[in-house]
């Protein structure tokens, strides 16, 4: 035992010296960074043009199962890897595999897909094809299992010719990938919605009413009030209730706000409605009345909104997108502005019998104007949606990098470049933004491969020594690293990015203060706290 502690001790001795022999006096120029020859990766036919190893979900040959199949699958700044995913599902199986049947029809066309916060919103158009209902739910389930696999994001929307199918007439509510078998989900449902079609609509609520519970998509505005984005929240309304009803209650729940707090009222405070909502049916049957099967528009009237930060656009929006993506067959909502009005009184019985007219009309509201088109759609307010990203910014100390969430125009939530204008261009609360840095430093911003190249303006290495040298509330030992590495990780936030390379105005750098920017650099996720 004593010969092991001696043993021990020799060692420690001689590693203590050791470590001593290796360090530099005060007086003694640290060793210079070997510098590397290696150069970064040219812009090329193949830049911002990205792949992964999707997971598609495809029928079982005796469709009683999802089964996944992987492929690679190329995606760029263009384009979401849902958005990739789901062409490569619509084009089906591979041959080689005789075991999988198609999950959406071969008819479909992928319209658009939009990334919108908790939600992803994928739109299919379909010729000389209609699904049946319980196509629909199928196809429903494998976009949904397709999608968390190549996003991470656990709810869809799925829209036919941006309208939302339903089932039998019935809200579906949005989807998640499913829990239970296929087969079990299918006979639930079934269950489910012919429970509800012996449910009369207008029936009275009582206590032995049963109500349905749905998940719901709501739309709320970013901090700016300038885009809007999805929130989900859990909805509940009685059996037979109509769409006008479940309308109504949409409503309400965007005027209680935002549950969770963190983003903007889209309804002014003074906002409301002088009617119910009014249906109103494309289509009518042979005997002359409205086909209640058809597809619809609601109709809103609304009183004019006086709140100073009334936003008509973002109103109109969160309206629309709330109660098209919920209701079935609904296709268009149309708002309007009226007034209540006294009705003249009429001069004698014969003319109060003939006297009619609007819905509106009847209920003694005059029509003043009708917001945007006549008839506002889904698709006209793509480009207002929003999705969140996550940006890097520094404590005052200078000691982590706080992710801080900011909402940008889902068009560009794949394109870096728009990324990194948004990092040193905006508020970092509850971070410190980047002093002296803005986004006309940045010259270019291209993907090769897995690479994220950034070519900074010339100026940047000096306008980097200046931060260092400068006044900041950080010790000049972090100010570097704090900023290098808020770039770095925000851009591999980025699922197709895994390292960032920086030039300045198309030259190599190499080390401006203690990091070696000769290389391509990695995430640091040791110096990340999450809000």
């Amino acid at each position: 035992m004593r010969r092991i502690k001696v043993c021990a001790c020799l060692l420690a001795l001689l590693i203590f010296a050791a470590a001593l022999g290796g360090c530099t006096a005060t007086n003694e120029i640290p060793p210079a960074i070997i510098l590397s020859d290696r150069m970064p990766p040219e812009r090329g036919e193949a830049a911002n043009k990205s792949s992964f190893e999707a997971e598609l979900y495809f029928l079982s040959q005796d469709e009683k199962s999802l089964k996944v199949q992987k492929r690679e699958v190329f995606y760029d700044t263009q384009t979401s890897r849902a958005e990739a995913a789901l062409n490569a599902l619509i084009a089906g199986p591979d041959v080689d595999r005789p075991d999988l049947k198609r999950s959406v029809s071969a008819l479909s066309r992928l319209n658009r897909v939009e990334l919108c916060g908790e939600v992803c919103n994928v739109y299919f158009e379909v010729d000389k094809f209609i699904p049946s209902a319980t196509e629909w739910l199928k196809t429903r389930a494998a976009v949904a299992a397709t999608v968390a696999a190549a996003e991470g994001v656990d709810t869809v929307n799925v829209y036919f010719y941006e309208q939302e199918l339903g089932y039998l007439g019935y809200t579906l509510g949005s989807m998640s990938p499913l829990e239970e078998e296929l087969p079990i989900y299918l006979r639930n449902m079934e269950r489910t919605y012919k429970a509800l079609y012996k449910a009369e609509s207008g029936t009275a609520i009582t206590e032995d009413t049963q109500y349905v519970t749905q998940m719901a998509t709501l739309y709320f505005a970013n901090a700016e009030g300038a885009l809007l984005t999805a929130r989900n929240a859990e909805v509940s309304y009685p059996e037979g209730s109509t769409k006008s009803e479940i309308a109504k209650l949409l409503i309400e729940r965007l005027a209680g706000g935002d549950a969770q707090g963190s983003l903007e009222p889209v309804l002014p405070v003074d906002f409301k409605l002088l009617s119910d909502p009014k249906v109103i049916y494309s289509g009518k049957t042979e005997s002359g009345v409205e086909d209640t099967e058809s597809d619809c528009i609601i109709e809103l009237v609304i009183e004019q909104p006086d709140a100073a930060n009334y936003d008509e656009a973002i109103m109109c929006g969160a309206l629309t997108l709330t109660i098209t993506g919920f209701i079935p067959n609904v296709n268009g909502v149309r708002i309007c502005i009226g007034e209540e009005a006294q009705p003249a009184a009429p001069v004698n019985q014969k003319d109060e019998e003939q006297a009619g007219g609007t819905a509106a009309e009847t209920e003694n509201i005059n029509i003043l104007q009708t917001l945007g088109r006549d008839v506002l759609r889904r698709v006209d307010f793509t480009d207002q949606i929003g999705h969140e990203i996550t940006l890097y910014y520094p404590d005052a100390d200078g000691a982590v990098l706080y992710g801080v969430k900011r909402i940008i125009p889902q068009a560009a939530a794949y394109n870096p470049h728009a990324r990194l204008q948004e990092l040193l261009g905006g508020v970092a609360d509850p971070g410190v933004a980047y002093p002296l840095f803005t986004a006309e430093d940045v010259k270019d911003v291209y993907l090769s491969g897995n690479v994220a190249v950034i070519d900074w303006a010339e100026g940047f290495a000096q306008k980097l020594r200046a931060f260092l040298d400068g006044d900041s509330s950080m010790a000049p030992s972090r100010r570097e690293s704090m900023f290098i590495y808020g770039v770095v990780n925000t851009l591999t936030d980025m699922p197709m990015i895994s390292s960032v390379w920086m030039l300045e105005n198309g030259e190599k750098l190499d080390t401006v203060g203690q990091i070696y920017l000769g290389n391509a650099l990695v995430r640091n996720p040791g110096l990340i706290v999450e809000e």
